[in-house]
């Protein structure tokens, strides 16, 4: 028998994401689109210890918008952590393998 992969949605991974977030002591919160809001901007924003992520959430085969690059681009260049998550190991690998992480867990 075949094993059949279980394809998850975008609203899935993040639902994952905020989970363990919440879970591990991160201050999580979604952001929603809507008339007015700056094009591009990150699905979430998640606080722990004065490190903020800002996390964008695509489906494995899922790819950034221009305007989702520029955002990304615009937080990078202000000094800012920005994560681009296809699902949750990835977030936690990318996190895991942030220089603060590092310096928490020692």
């Amino acid at each position: 028998m075949k094993k059949e992969k279980i394809k998850l949605s975008e609203t899935d991974i993040k639902y994952q994401i905020r989970e363990y977030l919440s879970w591990t002591g991160w201050f999580a919160f979604p952001i929603f689109q809507s008339l007015g809001s700056y094009r591009g901007i990150c699905d979430i924003i998640a606080i722990k210890k004065g490190k903020v992520f800002f996390i964008e959430v695509k489906t494995k085969k899922g790819k950034q918008s221009e305007y989702q690059k520029r955002f990304q681009k615009e937080i990078e260049s202000h000094g800012g952590n920005y994560i681009l998550a296809h699902s949750l190991d990835e977030l936690i690998k990318k996190i895991k393998g942030d220089e603060w992480y590092r310096e928490e867990v020692k």
